[in-house]
């Protein structure tokens, strides 16, 4: 596991829906490769008001203490 990433169990990628597709088809293996660095699952998101080229990585999946 990479030392800066918290102890959330997930990676979320929001980004345009053509990416999301391209991450889980023909370019699945960036994603694996991420799942692999970081030690998290990785879950993609579509979201049709983001520009092709943007998009959001979230740590998700640890809410201990968090209230």
């Amino acid at each position: 596991m990479l030392p800066h990433l918290g102890s959330g169990e997930e990676i979320l990628i929001r980004c345009h829906p053509d990416l999301g597709k391209a991450l889980q088809n023909g370019e699945r293996q960036v994603v694996k490769e991420i799942e692999e660095l970081t030690g998290k699952v990785v879950l993609i998101k579509a979201d049709p008001v983001m520009h092709i080229e943007q998009f959001d990585v979230v740590e998700t999946g640890s809410w201990e203490g968090h209230e």
